[in-house]
């Protein structure tokens, strides 16, 4: 096998996402082959970690992620690059989600607030557990940040 750019568990990550989305796409293999192209083995192949070589195809998570309405493997490919995902808002209501948003940020931001203040509190900052709590409560806050500029972005 040829050198890979990405550390070996990237490509876990996304065998292991890819194995929750045929799951989601409605229970496995055969569900996936009825939804998009494809064979069941490939579909087994590409959730497999014993296939390394093997994954999904760009089309064939499109047509999965379409059909749960979930991008599990987009998703997963954003944060690989540093990226996160957001979905866009209804652009038909831009101050029902305006106010949506706002109501999001207002939450998570919280959660962090409540979260870092807890761990000072506490003195657990130098946790690891505790620091990925914290990291995870910042990035749904960036998330509903990042929602928020999107809408903006598009209603402007």
């Amino acid at each position: 096998m040829n050198a890979r750019y990405l550390p070996a568990s990237d490509y876990l990550q996304l065998k292991s996402v890819s194995h929750l989305l045929l799951k989601k796409a409605g229970g496995g293999r055969l569900a996936a082959a009825e939804i998009t192209r494809g064979s069941e083995s490939r579909f087994s192949e590409a959730a497999s970690t014993s296939f390394p070589e093997r994954f999904l195809a760009v089309d064939q998570v499109a047509d999965l992620e379409a059909h749960c309405g979930a991008p599990l493997v987009t998703r997963t490919l954003a944060g690989l690059t540093g990226h996160d995902l957001v979905s866009r808002a209804d652009p038909q209501k831009p101050e029902a989600a305006l106010h949506h948003h706002l109501i999001a940020i207002v939450a998570e931001t919280g959660d962090v607030t409540r979260c870092l203040g807890t761990l000072m509190n506490e003195g657990r900052l130098n946790s690891p557990t505790a620091r990925m709590d914290l990291l995870r409560e910042i990035d749904e806050a960036h998330t509903a940040l990042a929602a928020l500029s999107a809408l903006v972005r598009q209603v402007s």
